[in-house]
């Protein structure tokens, strides 16, 4: 079972890694000819998913809650999207907006950082990809 909706970010990541792994070994059992030819595109899933994860958790502990939301009880989501060149700039833009410009604002911010916090994999540079990093606003009864 690769899919689990009540996973967490780092047990789903586990889950997709050990499928593509399993995948990519059956795939150079079965059609070794094949499997060159699209080992990279394997690779590159697996280095992209860790890549992702990393950005996550980097994220989550650099996340603090923009006062003025605090104050007046906003909350919600925002998909920020990392767009990577080849060139290595990232562009960081909100996919999804939470309804709250501050919140947006805060979102593309903290996933910049985490951005300059997370190392890229070296086989990552140089490379064309596209992420979407979820960042959730929640107020926690206290």
């Amino acid at each position: 079972k690769v899919y689990d909706k009540n996973a967490t970010p780092e047990q789903a990541f586990e889950r997709a890694n050990q499928f593509l792994v399993k995948e990519k070994a059956r795939l150079e059992k079965e059609a070794p000819d094949k499997i060159k030819e699209w080992s990279h595109v394997y690779d590159d899933a697996i280095n992209l998913d860790q890549y992702s994860v990393a950005v996550k958790a980097a994220a989550r502990k650099m996340q603090r809650y923009p006062a003025l939301a605090y104050e007046r009880g906003w909350t919600g989501r925002v998909e920020v999207r990392i767009t990577l060149g080849a060139n290595g700039a990232p562009n960081v833009q909100v996919k999804t907006a939470s309804g709250f410009e501050v919140l947006d604002r805060n979102a593309v911010d903290l996933v910049t950082r985490a951005i300059g916090a997370t190392p890229l994999p070296p086989v990552l540079r140089g490379k064309d990809f596209v992420l979407d990093i979820p960042v959730d606003y929640i107020l926690r009864a206290s």
